[in-house]
């Protein structure tokens, strides 16, 4: 989703986006101020359904479509200097897919390639090194799904399967072991939902 907290919770950003057509503009909502304003870094080409995250102070989004294609790049948005930087490519192209931060790492899980098709797959990247390696796909393809880090693994829930049936199912990856099990499924399917933690 493209939607970040900076890591000091004192700002939220909104990146990219549909209207009547893609957009490639970034707002930005103070929480002290209770204001929103428009930020004067563009994304560089117009996009929506991306996944974007934080990690070390800056903001990655990555992936999307432009309406055309289906976007494999990753760029990094610095929070202290609003400058957009060029990273390393995922390995696949995908829309509709999640990022998470576990760790030191970036995960990028599932969603759709350039076929429409969707997927189980799941790549990492280490920042330090700016390189992507795969990771063990997840046991269900699914796309437009919601995603979560609790006590140390990543929980994907819903979405849509391969034929863009609507998913109930839920399961963990554990980066330890790098394996995903199955966990209990929901009581209602649907997609494009969103998880929060709670006390």
């Amino acid at each position: 989703y493209p939607v970040c907290f900076s890591e000091d919770a004192k700002k939220l950003y909104i990146v990219s986006g549909f209207n009547t057509q893609a957009l490639k503009t970034m707002e930005c909502y103070d929480v002290a101020a209770n204001s929103w304003s428009m930020m004067p870094s563009e994304l560089p080409i117009e996009r929506y359904s991306v996944a974007t995250c934080v990690l070390q102070n800056s903001m990655y989004m990555m992936g999307g479509t432009d309406g055309n294609s289906t976007l494999q790049d990753v760029r990094r948005y610095g929070m202290e200097d609003g400058v957009w930087s060029t990273m390393t490519n995922m390995r696949v192209a995908r829309y509709g897919h999640s990022a998470i931060v576990l760790g030191d790492f970036i995960y990028a899980l599932g969603g759709c390639n350039v076929d429409d098709d969707v997927l189980s797959t799941v790549e990492r990247y280490d920042a330090p090194s700016n390189t992507w390696a795969d990771a063990a796909p997840m046991r269900t393809a699914r796309a437009f799904f919601a995603a979560c880090v609790l006590n140390g693994c990543i929980y994907v829930m819903r979405g849509c399967d391969i034929n863009f049936n609507k998913l109930s199912s839920a399961e963990r990856y554990d980066p330890a072991t790098n394996t995903w099990s199955e966990i209990a499924s929901m009581s209602t399917s649907r997609r494009v939902d969103g998880a929060v933690l709670g006390g």
